[in-house]
């Protein structure tokens, strides 16, 4: 999966902020590159029959909204694109 993708596909107001911050700022690029890690770890578990699959994807589900908000406020702190 992509990350500008798994990202875009959060926030699609904000795709095309999205793809242009992804390639000049390294710290966002992580930021998006863990949200698509996160979203694959919770597609893999969900396909195994784990007793502990439920509570580790609920984690993975957690972390990936965690990290969509931190991706939202390092757009916001950009200021409006003209």
């Amino acid at each position: 999966m992509d990350p500008v993708r798994a990202m875009a596909d959060s926030l699609p107001e904000e795709a095309a902020q999205i793809r242009r911050k992804f390639w000049r700022d390294p710290a966002f690029r992580a930021v998006c590159e863990d949200h698509r890690d996160a979203l694959e770890a919770m597609a893999r578990l969900a396909g195994t029959a784990a007793p502990s699959a439920a509570d580790r994807i609920e984690e993975y589900r957690l972390l990936a909204q965690e990290l969509v908000a931190e991706a939202k406020a390092m757009l916001a702190s950009e200021g409006p694109r003209a």
